[in-house]
């Protein structure tokens, strides 16, 4: 979804709202954090906003038969079951609360901060949102619907040109990399030095997770670590260890170029 909007510049306060007004019952909402996931009945710093949230991606919402996500990669401030006035206390301004209501907010110059007193623009929200059933088994837990979602706008496909000899037997397709948990996503692949692969994780689980990951190169060694590639111990060639709940882990492959 793209939603487009052409400013003209005043000095009035005013501020702008996509509104989502999903057709749940009181459902549960995670939102995704930079390293973690926030949301209903988890742990939040005392004294945070409870009107508010930022988003690093997606944010999706859950009653029993349903799941439903939205992901943005340009408004990643929203608010949760309508609008406040942002000024304490913060009540809200729409007559009743719509519990399964997502408003992403765009734009404002309502904070005398560093904002311009006067805001005009021409830009492009984008936007992809997935519905499914709950029961479906497809569909996976909620938090994964989010991830693959989100994962449109923010790690679109890219095509790269592969260049082989041509020879009888290749494979129409392969995998470069496969994660064997649902709930555990790539977030990154880098090449330290020469004949390194690093291999950065993120877990969207409630606990500690067991994930093992295999690749068709040819590994000499493998290293668990964590995403700044420090204090590394050596594990198997093939590599399965624990994610911890809602966290990060790295492993380092030694490629072995002596086989082909």
């Amino acid at each position: 979804m793209e939603n487009r909007i052409d400013k003209t510049a005043t000095l009035t306060k005013e501020s702008a709202f996509f509104a989502f007004p999903f057709a749940l019952d009181n459902p549960v909402m995670h939102t995704e954090a930079t390293g973690g996931v926030l949301g209903t009945v988890r742990e939040t710093v005392p004294g945070s906003a409870t009107h508010m949230r930022a988003i690093r991606r997606w944010i999706s919402l859950s009653d029993d038969p349903h799941h439903a996500a939205l992901a943005t990669a340009g408004a990643p401030l929203v608010q949760l079951g309508g609008i406040v006035i942002p000024y304490a206390p913060y009540p809200q301004s729409l007559p009743q609360k719509e519990p399964g209501t997502v408003v992403s907010w765009v734009h404002s110059n309502i904070w005398d901060t560093n904002f311009p007193a006067q805001q005009a623009f021409h830009h492009t929200f984008r936007y992809s949102i997935a519905i499914t059933e709950a029961d479906e088994k497809a569909a996976g837990p909620i938090d994964q619907l989010a991830a693959r979602t989100a994962a449109v706008t923010s790690h679109p496909l890219m095509p790269v040109r592969a260049r082989a000899e041509t020879r009888a037997g290749l494979p129409a397709q392969t995998r470069f990399l496969t994660l064997d948990h649902p709930l555990v996503r790539l977030v990154g692949l880098t090449v330290p030095s020469e004949g390194q692969l690093m291999i950065r994780l993120q877990s969207l689980a409630d606990a500690p997770v067991s994930c093992r990951s295999s690749t068709p190169l040819v590994v000499g060694a493998a290293f668990r670590t964590n995403c700044l590639g420090l204090t590394p111990h050596e594990i198997g060639i093939e590599p399965e260890g624990t994610v911890p709940a809602l966290g990060t882990v790295a492993v380092v492959l030694h490629l072995d170029s002596s086989e082909e």
